[in-house]
């Protein structure tokens, strides 16, 4: 948009360009005017494209800005309904978890948990739709935005998930309960109304011994058929009180079972009395004869129903219960004919009646035998019966509870590892609940294998049918166990190897740092200053920089763990990651190049001696050379050699002075630094150049003071030659004067004597002076000083030689005139 509204800004511009192009195609020549409208063509072109350009971006960014609010609202909206149904699950679960939950409250509240299931249905669909918008989103944004959304997504999801999982557990656990009360009520009602009908029945009054057989028999018969339906509903009764022991009941119930347990025992045993008193009477009126044919026939049938093959079949074991139950209460409805027979027959013994005695007494021994054994039958037929149901209803409550806990952990975490990276805490928390669910697992070994080998203890006994149905149903939860077992092994590997290699990545950045750390702690020390110990600093820098370049390799292996985790991990665990593996990054950076200062201040001092030696020559050198140029003149005058030797070398020494320094006090520290033989070399070197400089200061001093000398001997021989010079020049002139005489007199002989004599006494008395003289010019001929150019020695040469000639001239003239 800024974008846009720039170009509209600089609409004018390219409008003024247009307007300046037409002027200027109106006064421009062809060649140029087709340059012209060719550059302003190409300008309108690209200004339009880029119009179109930017117009498109923008509308694109509208469309995925409202895309993005869109996605944001709706997340905002599916996000606020999961939380809500949260604090609603939570309440309804608070609620069922509470002791104290009435019947009729479990009812409104699996109404309760129906009709949130359904509103959770409706926020999963939400949730499809809001997948839908953030599929269209993620084609258009980068991959870490697509990340964050995946992510988002994928948290709503699983706990929405979590959630109905916690409703549907609860509610199957309530529903289960319900269906054990509703049993429990059912049956107590049953068994109730049964007691009311027996008590009935027991109310009605029995024939008496007046009576008819028949009515006798049909009172029996009655009373039979109650004793039966005692014994089989007896099995009933035994579940309603196991159920009563599991259920939470209320008073009013326990004592409703307790009445209903007290009145079965009563009327049982009222009925059974009364029965055999009805028999006892209707034995007395049979004969011995009819009581052993019907005693006979009560075997025949016993002797069929204990052939019959025990079945392998639930269902037909708790009917062969039922029945053995039945057959039992008529075994001892039956047992009292026995009794009767057995005292008949002792009556008939002792009445005499009987022509063999001991074969009746051994026929009545016998039959009570037969009798035990029959019970002895019975009772093993039972005991079979009873231990292969409880065998049956044993594996049947296991494999009930095996199956349940099977449904329960196969509900596990859904961390889809590799296709939407999660947090790591998220990873570490599914780690941990399925190391816990790993430990619920080991704790059910021990039901699984019992359950299991229960199963195949029922297959040694079982019919055909039950024998398929229930190897199916071991084939089911073994392999249930199976596939749990290996989906939770799978899970653990996954998210195992995954924080394994998180702790890798850390532990490689915390060892990199410690490493990092001890570098760090080797270079803070202080540089040696000894040689041989700046040699073991240079060799230990250098296997520092040999270790230091492992970190390359330690950081290609994070780069590679933290790629290998990119897949996983989310990008913000993954971007504070890269951040930490940047700033160790740029630390080693930084300690390599703090290690290559280092090395370079070890091998600068080490270089020092070198630097030493090259300085302590250079010096040397140049007291060689400043020496030389001291004792010699060049060509130039003895004044511009003082005044050189003033300032000009005075500024080179002070200059090199400075240099005197820094050598002295380099050498003092490296003799300080360096063994025994070495400190007296450099102190010696160090000696020598100072013994050196000081020359160099004597030379100067004893240079200057000669060169002023010989400048005042060269001074005093130009003022003395003049002086000269003015004196020959007279005594020349008067001794080139003819000796005339005005008269030849004495006197005038005398006068011009005189006047000789006078001459030569001034001869005489100049005549140390020009010795002095010459013997200066001679002194100044052997002085390289005064003499420093040819010119200057020929000048004094010349003038020796012309004052000793004129010298000798004016002699030899004075000696001439005065003869």
């Amino acid at each position: 948009q800024t974008l846009q509204d720039d170009l509209e800004k600089q609409e004018k511009n390219l409008q003024r360009f247009g307007s300046v192009t037409n002027q200027l195609l109106k006064e421009c020549h062809p060649p140029v005017t087709e340059t012209l409208t060719n550059t302003l063509k190409d300008v309108n072109m690209r200004w339009n494209n880029l119009l179109e350009e930017v117009a498109e971006q923008l509308h694109a960014s509208k469309a995925l800005l409202q895309l993005w609010q869109r996605y944001k609202d709706y997340s905002k909206q599916c996000a606020s309904a999961v939380q809500q149904q949260d604090d609603r699950t939570n309440e309804l679960l608070k609620a069922a978890t509470n002791k104290d939950i009435a019947d009729d409250e479990v009812a409104t509240w699996i109404e309760d948990c129906n009709d949130l299931l359904k509103e959770l249905g409706i926020v999963k669909d939400s949730l499809f739709v809001l997948h839908e918008l953030g599929e269209q989103l993620k084609q258009q944004v980068d991959a870490s935005a697509a990340s964050a959304i995946q992510s988002d997504q994928l948290s709503l999801s699983q706990h929405l998930c979590a959630l109905e999982q916690a409703l549907c557990k609860q509610q199957t656990m309530l529903q289960t309960g319900v269906l054990d009360y509703e049993t429990f009520t059912k049956s107590l009602e049953v068994l109730e109304a049964w007691i009311v009908e027996a008590e009935e029945i027991l109310q009605g009054q029995d024939p008496g011994h007046s009576s008819d057989l028949s009515t006798i028999q049909e009172r029996m018969e009655e009373l039979k058929g109650q004793m039966l339906k005692f014994s089989s509903l007896a099995p009933d009764l035994d579940r309603l009180n196991e159920l009563g022991y599991r259920l939470p009941l209320n008073d009013k119930e326990i004592k409703r079972m307790q009445s209903l347990n007290r009145h079965w025992s009563l009327i049982s045993s009222q009925t059974t009395e009364r029965f055999s008193k009805l028999q006892s009477f209707l034995l007395q009126h049979q004969t011995f004869l009819e009581k052993c044919e019907t005693w006979m026939e009560f075997l025949v049938q016993t002797e069929q129903k204990l052939a019959v093959e025990i079945s392998g079949n639930y269902q037909h074991l708790l009917e062969q219960q039922r029945a053995h139950e039945l057959f039992q209460a008529e075994m001892f409805s039956r047992q009292q004919i026995l009794h009767s027979i057995i005292i008949d027959g002792q009556h008939l013994l002792e009445q005499g009646q009987v022509d063999d005695r001991d074969e009746f007494n051994l026929k009545l021994t016998l039959l009570s035998s037969q009798w035990q054994g029959v019970i002895r039958r019975a009772q093993q037929r039972r005991g079979i019966i009873d231990s292969q149901i409880h065998q049956w209803q044993r594996y049947r409550e296991m494999a009930e509870k095996l199956r349940k806990w099977l449904v329960e952990v196969s509900y596990l975490p859904v961390s889809a590892l590799g296709s939407v990276p999660i947090p790591l805490q998220q990873a570490r928390t599914l780690f941990d609940e399925v190391q816990f669910k790993e430990k619920v697992f080991l704790r059910q070994q021990g039901s699984y294998i019992l359950t299991v080998e229960a199963g195949k203890q029922l297959l040694l006994s079982a019919d055909s049918g039950a024998e398929a149905a229930l190897q199916a149903e071991l084939t089911e939860i073994q392999e249930k166990w199976r596939s749990a077992s290996m989906h939770l092994e799978e899970q653990k590997k996954k998210l195992a190897f995954l924080l394994k290699d998180w702790e890798k990545c850390e532990n490689g950045i915390a060892n990199s740092l410690e490493k990092l750390r001890t570098f760090k702690k080797k270079l803070s020390q202080p540089l040696p200053d000894h040689h041989e110990d700046l040699h073991a600093e240079q060799m230990r820098c250098k296997e520092l920089e040999n270790a230091a370049g492992s970190w390359t390799d330690d950081l290609a292996q994070l780069t590679l763990l933290k790629d290998t985790l990119c897949a996983y991990i989310s990008a913000d665990d993954i971007s504070i990651l890269n951040e930490r593996m940047e700033l160790l990054q740029r630390q080693w950076e930084e300690l390599c190049h703090q290690l290559s200062l280092r090395r370079q201040q070890v091998s600068e001092r080490l270089n020092e001696w070198a630097v030493f030696s090259e300085k302590n020559k250079e010096l040397c050198e140049w007291l060689t050379q400043m020496e030389s140029k001291v004792s010699q003149n060049g060509d130039i005058l003895i004044e511009e050699m003082i005044e050189k030797l003033k300032k000009d070398y005075q500024e080179e020494i002070a200059v090199a002075q400075e240099n005197k320094i820094q050598l002295q006090q380099m050498g003092e520290r490296l003799a300080r630094a360096s063994h025994e033989s070495k400190a007296s070399e450099i102190e010696y070197k160090l000696g020598k150049v100072n013994d050196r400089w000081q020359h160099l200061l004597d030379l100067m001093a004893a240079r200057v003071k000669k060169l002023k000398e010989t400048l005042v001997a060269v001074q005093q021989l130009d003022k003395n030659m003049s002086s000269l010079r003015t004196w020959l020049a007279h005594i020349e002139s008067e001794l080139a004067k003819p000796i005339v005489y005005d008269s030849c007199d004495s006197d005038e002989i005398q006068k011009k004597l005189t006047e000789q004599q006078e001459l030569q006494r001034d001869i005489e008395k100049h005549s140390t002076g020009v010795a002095s003289v010459l013997n200066l010019c001679e002194v100044l001929l052997h002085d390289c000083d005064a003499c420093a150019t040819d010119a200057e020695c020929d000048s004094i040469q010349q003038a020796t030689r012309n004052l000793d000639r004129r010298w000798r001239n004016i002699c030899a003239m004075s000696m001439e005139r005065r003869l």
